[in-house]
C-alpha cells in the first residue's frame, strides 16, 4: 500500500494532490485486494502507524465488510478475520491508549463482521472477545466499544432494517441469550468492581453497555443483589454517579409485566432511599441532580404506565377478586408515594432539574382527571 499517496486527503488546498489522494482511496475501496493491503498495513505497522493512515485503512476494510465480505470465499473471510484479530490484539497491548476515533472505527468493523459470521462461521466470537479482557484497561475499553457497536447493528430501534436484517438480528439475540449473555454480564460486574477506583471512565462506559443491553436480556441477570448494590454504591461516587443513574433509568424502563415492574421499581427506591441518594437538597452538583431528576421522572412515568396497564387488563372484569384488587392498590400506592419526590425536584431553583420531572407531573395530573 502506497500510504504516502493518501497524504493529499488532508491537503484540500493542493487540489491536484487532493484529487490524486481521493482517486487512490477509491481504488483501494473498489479493488478486490484493497482490503488485503490495508489489513496488512495495519497488522505490520501496528499502533505506531500514522493515525490518518490507520483510519483510512479501517475505512477501506469497513467498505469491504459492508459490501463484499458476506459473499467472499471462506478463505478470504478467514484472512480478513485474521487481520482484524491481529489489529485488535495490537490495540489491546499498546502502551498508550489509541485515539477514540480509531477505537470506534475498529469496534464498528468488529460489529460488521459479527453480524455476518455469528454464530455460524464464528461461533466463538463472544468467547474470543472476552478473552481479550485479560490484556488490561485498553482491551476493556475496546471490548466495551465493540459491544456498543454490536448493539447499534443488532438492537438500535432508530435504525431501519430490512426484514432479512431483522430476522438475522433476532437469530443473533436468541443465540446470545442462550450461549453468551451470562458470560457477558459476569464480565460487566467484574469491570465494575475491578476498575471503579483506578479507571472510572471504564466503569461509566460499562454502565452505558448495561443500559443498552438490558432492553433485551433477562432482567434477573442485572436486577439482583450484586449488581444493584454496586450501582447504588456508584451513585455515591462523584465520577461514577451520573452514568450509574442513567443505567438504573434504563433498567426500570425495560418492558415487563406491570406488577413485576412495580416491584422492581419499589425495590430500587427502597435501596436508594436507604443509601441516602434521594436527597437533592443535600447536593450541589447540578449535573448529577439533572440525572437524578431524570431517574425520578422515569420512576414516576413507569409506575403510572403500570397503573394504566393493570387497569386496562382488569377493566373487562365485572368483579375483582381480592388478589387482583391488592395488585391494583399496590401500584396505585407506589405512584402516590413518589409524589413527594416529584415535588422536591420540581421545587429546584435550577430549571434543568425541575424540567426533568415534567413528564411525571403531567402524567400524574392526567391520571387524576
Amino acid at each position: 500500500m502506497e500510504a504516502h499517496l493518501l497524504q493529499g486527503l488532508w491537503a484540500p488546498d493542493n487540489h491536484q494532490q487532493h484529487a490524486q489522494a481521493l482517486e487512490y482511496l477509491q481504488q483501494l475501496r473498489e479493488s478486490a485486494d484493497g482490503w488485503r493491503m490495508c489489513g496488512a498495513t495495519l497488522t505490520n505497522g501496528g499502533p505506531q502507524l500514522d493515525d490518518k493512515v490507520k483510519f483510512v485503512c479501517l475505512q477501506v476494510m469497513e467498505h469491504h465488510a459492508r459490501n463484499r465480505y458476506a459473499a467472499a470465499t471462506p478463505e478470504e473471510q478467514v484472512h480478513f478475520r485474521q487481520h482484524l484479530s491481529q489489529w485488535m490484539t495490537a490495540l489491546c497491548m499498546c502502551t498508550d491508549p489509541e485515539k477514540v476515533f480509531i477505537q470506534n472505527k475498529t469496534a464498528q468493523l468488529m460489529s460488521l463482521v459479527f453480524v455476518v459470521d455469528y454464530p455460524t462461521r464464528w461461533p466463538s466470537f463472544i468467547t474470543d472477545l472476552l478473552s481479550t479482557l485479560s490484556l488490561g484497561p485498553h482491551a476493556v475499553q475496546l471490548y466495551l466499544r465493540t459491544l456498543m457497536a454490536i448493539d447499534t447493528e443488532v438492537v438500535d430501534r432508530e435504525i431501519i432494517h430490512s426484514q432479512a436484517e431483522s430476522d438475522r438480528n433476532t437469530r443473533i439475540k436468541d443465540t446470545m441469550r442462550e450461549h453468551g449473555v451470562l458470560e457477558l454480564t459476569n464480565s460487566w460486574y467484574d469491570i465494575l468492581v475491578k476498575y471503579e477506583k483506578s479507571h472510572p471512565e471504564l466503569v461509566c462506559h460499562c454502565h452505558d453497555v448495561i443500559g443498552a443491553y438490558i432492553s433485551w436480556i433477562d432482567i434477573s441477570l442485572i436486577a439482583n443483589d450484586r449488581f444493584v448494590c454496586k450501582l447504588v454504591d456508584h451513585l455515591k461516587e462523584p465520577l461514577l454517579r451520573e452514568a450509574a443513574a442513567d443505567c438504573i433509568h434504563e433498567i426500570i424502563t425495560k418492558g415487563m409485566d406491570p406488577v413485576t415492574k412495580t416491584q422492581l421499581i419499589e425495590s430500587f427506591v427502597t435501596v436508594l432511599d436507604q443509601a441516602g441518594v434521594l436527597k437533592p437538597v443535600d447536593d450541589d452538583d447540578s449535573d448529577f441532580l439533572v440525572k437524578l431528576a431524570r431517574l425520578i421522572n422515569g420512576i414516576g412515568v413507569q409506575l403510572i404506565l403500570s397503573w394504566q396497564n393493570i387497569n386496562q387488563c382488569l377493566g373487562g372484569l365485572h368483579r375483582l377478586d381480592k388478589k387482583e384488587s391488592e395488585k391494583r392498590e399496590m401500584v396505585r400506592q407506589a405512584v402516590e408515594n413518589k409524589v413527594n419526590l416529584l415535588l422536591t425536584f420540581m421545587a429546584s431553583e435550577y430549571d434543568d432539574i425541575s424540567a426533568a420531572v415534567f413528564d411525571f407531573a403531567r402524567d400524574y395530573i392526567q391520571v387524576g382527571t
